[in-house]
């Protein structure tokens, strides 16, 4: 599992296997990691905490001292379902498609990344990020008692976007307490791990699926959803996203706002853009065709939106 994703550095680090090394300055060591990496950069220092289970999850627990902004690029080759927590400071996720999610330093979100090159950014100081990256069957199996929770994952390894994610939980007493144990447990047996963190994963999968309910920000994936499905559309309004949502309208916006990082009406042309632009570049389909299939009433209103969406775009 190790292999499906690659870190990418502009500065050639000094790489490093400080396995039984950790320095003293680490926030949240893990107790149990198989391996340890430390990259050193002129003005900073990422170390990676690992522990693998083959065919079940992949735990990496990473932190960054940085002098200045700094950004973290990684490739994938293949789909992953990844669940990321921001433990110490505020970090920008993006894609080849724009920015992904803002999280929050206490916060964590489920996210499906397909094959591709994605960035961390990072603002100065320490960044703590644990990330969990998981294999899809296993994944599946286990969330089946959690029915809503379930239908969601099934959603993000079905979308036909380059990456989807589910609006971010936050990260309470409780689930703290689940990292902090997480991170204390030490037992050398292989079996006592996986049973170990096995256990407190599918544990932690019911809590998140009742802060979601509870939230109310499971109806603002729905309404993501919504757009998702029906962005071909030309007549979709707020209006109809919403119809069947029971808050208010302003509420709305500010969750999905909040979720998104911008309207929904902004992210109705986003996915709009993300198509085109695979009809036109993967499918090389004219944009006399283009226009009507993601949901434009006219071709000169396409053109415009599609230079602002890929400026380089000769159109």
């Amino acid at each position: 599992m190790i292999s499906q994703y690659q870190l990418l550095f502009k500065e050639a680090p000094i790489t490093e296997d400080i396995t039984g090394q950790l320095p003293e300055d680490i926030l949240y060591p893990l107790n149990s990691a198989q391996r340890v990496i430390q990259y050193t950069f002129k003005n900073a220092r990422l170390i990676g905490q690992q522990l693998e289970f083959e065919d079940l999850f992949f735990i990496e627990n990473f932190q960054l001292d940085s002098d200045s902004p700094f950004t973290i690029k990684y490739e994938l080759f293949a789909q992953r379902i990844f669940l990321t927590f921001a433990m110490h400071n505020d970090i920008m996720f993006s894609g080849s498609e724009g920015k992904m999610a803002t999280k929050k330093d206490l916060s964590f979100h489920f996210a499906m990344e397909k094959d591709g090159i994605y960035e961390v950014e990072c603002i100065p100081g320490t960044t703590v990020l644990v990330v969990i990256s998981f294999v899809r069957e296993w994944l599946l199996k286990v969330t089946k008692d959690f029915g809503k929770l379930n239908q969601l994952i099934q959603q993000l390894l079905d979308s036909d976007l380059p990456y989807d994610v589910l609006p971010a939980g936050s990260i309470d007493a409780h689930i703290f307490d689940f990292l902090l144990k997480v991170r204390e447990f030490d037992f050398n047996s292989v079996f006592a791990q996986e049973s170990f963190f096995s256990t407190y994963l599918i544990m932690g999968f019911g809590y998140h699926e009742q802060q979601l309910i509870n939230s109310g920000n499971i109806k603002i994936y729905e309404l993501k959803k919504y757009i998702d499905d029906n962005y071909t559309d030309p007549d979709l309004s707020l209006r109809q996203i919403i119809a069947g949502i029971n808050l208010p309208e302003h509420t709305i916006r500010r969750k999905f706002k909040k979720s998104y990082h911008v309207t929904p009406y902004s992210y109705c042309q986003w996915v709009r853009m993300v198509h085109a632009k695979d009809l036109i570049q993967q499918k090389l389909l004219p944009i006399k065709e283009v226009w009507q299939m993601v949901g434009f009433k006219d071709e000169s209103t396409f053109r415009k939106a599609y230079r602002k969406f890929l400026p380089e775009a000769k159109i």
